[in-house]
């Protein structure tokens, strides 16, 4: 990824990673942490991290408290949710048109979601990336 990033001929942001999110993460993330529900595994750190981090993006702020814009076409409610929420999940999870009650029903998924969140808001992604990546 940094080596990406770094790349001056492909010049890729973050920004456009972050497009249109609501659109990605159900078509995407959720599809692959519903099957790991269904298996009983719960094999998901990685795929939680990845939607804590959405989350965290969605309050429109960087760690130094520097605003961006999010380019998505919910972002209005999505920003509100998460500045309503700050590092709890329930305020972005009770968006059903994005998530389905067999997630957000799901204990495991919700502590793992709640614990990778709250240490993004505490610690920040390099320490919380960390925890997540083996």
């Amino acid at each position: 990824l940094l080596e990406r990033f770094s790349n001056p001929t492909i010049m890729d942001q973050v920004s456009r990673l972050a497009l249109n999110g609501s659109g990605k993460m159900p078509q995407f993330i959720m599809p692959s942490v519903a099957e790991q529900i269904m298996a009983g595994t719960h094999n998901f750190r990685r795929l939680v991290f990845c939607l804590a981090s959405w989350f965290r993006y969605l309050s429109g702020k960087d760690e130094q408290g520097n605003a961006y814009t999010i380019d998505d076409p919910m972002a209005e409610d999505l920003q509100r949710r998460a500045l309503e929420g700050g590092d709890k999940v329930y305020p972005l999870m009770d968006g059903k048109m994005l998530f389905g009650a067999d997630l957000r029903e799901d204990k495991k998924l919700m502590d793992e979601l709640q614990k990778c969140l709250t240490s993004l808001y505490a610690e920040g992604a390099m320490a919380t990336l960390a925890k997540y990546v083996d």
